[in-house]
């Protein structure tokens, strides 16, 4: 992706598609967590760093979304 579209994929995605897509990651983690391919203690970081990337491609939306974790 160049930087050029950007702009366009932040003006399609809003923080309810931040907070869906963070439950979402956490879900997954969670499942991982019981089929015992993650650690429980690594949930947090794992949500922490896709919400962390979610927002290099939203950067308008951190503010709005930050509350979502």
């Amino acid at each position: 992706m160049t930087d050029d579209a950007q702009p366009v994929v932040a003006a399609r995605l809003s923080s309810r598609d931040r907070h869906d897509y963070v439950a979402r990651v956490r879900l997954a983690a969670e499942r991982l967590v019981a089929q015992r391919y993650l650690r429980a203690e690594d949930v947090e970081l794992v949500v922490g760093l896709a919400a962390e990337r979610y927002d290099v491609f939203a950067p308008s939306q951190v503010e709005a979304g930050a509350a979502d974790l």
